[in-house]
């Protein structure tokens, strides 16, 4: 049975690493790691965190853990950020510092055009030790191996008063790490959500999430229910493999909890090798 579910691993993984990557489910928390224009767009001072926990009881399953800190400046007419990603699936673990800049146009009161582009300089280690073909490392293979590029990314969002829209690529000069014979591809995000208004107080709000390298592609398509613009509870359904509930709560609209439970459709699934995800997020209006 171990065996099965490390080729099922194995498999699946190739599925993942092709898209090259972190995947999260409450991606609109960090949403400036996929899109620098989001950068100090929603709040004057803006800090979250990530914790993905991914097939948790697969050995070498992705652990990924996003932070980001964003804030709007007058003084330049946007907002500049920094975020950080530590993402480790299997032999590999990427460590990536990006820093942000966006330019917000303002159309009117309610409207605002965002442009933004982040430059990310980022280490991959492989470990060749986590998996050998013998009970023993083998001493032919090197025990580790590492290098280091510098990424752009590019992005634009027009934000409304009832949604908002988004697109944006990472990865755009797909950076090279040559001593690991490894290529980065481009990737393409393309993010819309709209808020419906059912009472003064109850609220629901349609998301789509669309990603893609031109191999592999993924659409999220979430639905969130909130109220009083504090609680909300949701569920997302993500085309490749998997389904997830999402909770959470806005606390005076200055401190953000919120989780969600997911549910993958493949041979990972046997009941004991589902997603946690947790996020946190401080804001100041």
């Amino acid at each position: 049975m171990k065996q099965f579910f490390s080729i099922a691993f194995l498999i699946f993984a190739q599925q993942t690493l092709a898209q090259q990557t972190p995947l999260t489910t409450i991606f609109w928390n960090n949403y400036s790691t996929l899109n620098p224009a989001m950068t100090g767009l929603n709040n004057k001072h803006e800090a979250a965190i990530n914790f993905r926990d991914q097939w948790d009881n697969v050995t070498g399953a992705p652990r990924t853990l996003i932070a980001s800190y964003g804030t709007q400046l007058d003084q330049i007419g946007g907002g500049i950020g920094v975020n950080y990603t530590y993402d480790k699936i299997g032999l590999n673990t990427q460590n990536m510092a990006t820093l942000n800049y966006s330019y917000h146009l303002k159309i009117n009161e309610n409207n605002v055009l965002s442009f933004g582009v982040g430059l990310a300089f980022s280490h991959l280690a492989v470990d060749y030790v986590w998996f050998s073909p013998t009970p023993m490392p083998d001493p032919y293979l090197p025990t580790a191996s590492k290098d280091n590029a510098f990424s752009i990314n590019l992005g634009a969002v027009y934000k409304a008063k009832k949604f908002t829209l988004g697109i944006s690529s990472t990865e755009v000069n797909e950076a090279r790490y040559s001593k690991l014979n490894f290529q980065m591809r481009r990737h393409f995000y393309f993010f819309g959500d709209y808020t419906v208004d059912l009472t003064s107080k109850f609220a629901l709000k349609p998301q789509v999430m669309f990603r893609t390298d031109l191999n592999v592609s993924s659409v999220d398509f979430n639905l969130l229910a909130t109220y009083n613009k504090k609680a909300w509870l949701g569920a997302s359904l993500r085309t490749d493999n998997s389904f997830a509930i999402i909770a959470g709560y806005d606390f005076l609209e200055k401190i953000r909890v919120g989780y969600a439970y997911e549910v993958t459709s493949s041979l990972l699934n046997n009941g004991n090798s589902n997603t946690h995800e947790i996020v946190l997020g401080f804001f100041i209006r």
